[in-house]
């Protein structure tokens, strides 16, 4: 068997929003990189995710294209999330 699970206090729960991604902290709502410095004395940096990327580019080609006034592209877009290979498949 492994090892018993802690207890859930209070004082282990993090209240984040499910609109805005704050983290309410000390009685402040705080965006989340605030928090970890706060809270962890961590400084953060960004970078884009290999989804984030397809996204974008997805988007760019989209814009090159004139954007999304061909209605079967428009629901492609909707339907399969925007990829470049859904534009492609429905061109």
């Amino acid at each position: 068997m492994g090892e018993p699970t802690p207890a859930v206090s209070p004082e282990n729960l993090v209240t984040l929003c499910a609109w805005s991604n704050t983290v309410r902290h000390e009685g402040e709502w705080l965006t989340f990189e605030r928090y970890l410095e706060r809270r962890f004395g961590l400084t953060t940096t960004h970078g884009i995710s290999p989804k984030a990327i397809e996204k974008f580019e997805a988007e760019d080609q989209v814009r090159a294209a004139g954007g999304l006034k061909d209605p079967k592209r428009l629901a492609a877009v909707r339907r399969l999330g925007c990829s470049i290979r859904c534009l492609r498949k429905v061109s």
